[in-house]
């Protein structure tokens, strides 16, 4: 581990508890957004005859592709709320 990477995790450990429910909500707000626009982009990507054909399967796809994107996009999030989970609970023993 670097010494930045170190001063991070030790100032991060140091927040107040509603800055870390910040960051972490923020994050998962972040992965929403992030989620929208990428069905945003694959929907204005295909065709529209095609669209209107199936639309049953392809909301059905736009369904999964958003939940893919999520949850790909929600491990940073996951992660440091994890991390902040630790380190509260190492502080606490």
């Amino acid at each position: 581990m670097t010494a930045a990477s170190s001063r991070l995790l030790t100032a991060l450990s140091r927040l107040r508890p509603t800055a870390k429910a910040a960051i972490v909500a923020g994050g998962y707000g972040l992965a929403l957004v992030i989620a929208g626009v990428a069905v945003r982009l694959s929907i204005t990507a295909t065709s529209q005859v095609d669209r209107q054909a199936s639309s049953g399967m392809t909301a059905f796809g736009d369904a999964l592709f958003f939940l893919a994107v999520f949850a790909v996009a929600a491990i940073p999030p996951t992660a440091a709320a994890l991390f902040f989970l630790v380190t509260w609970w190492r502080a606490r023993r």
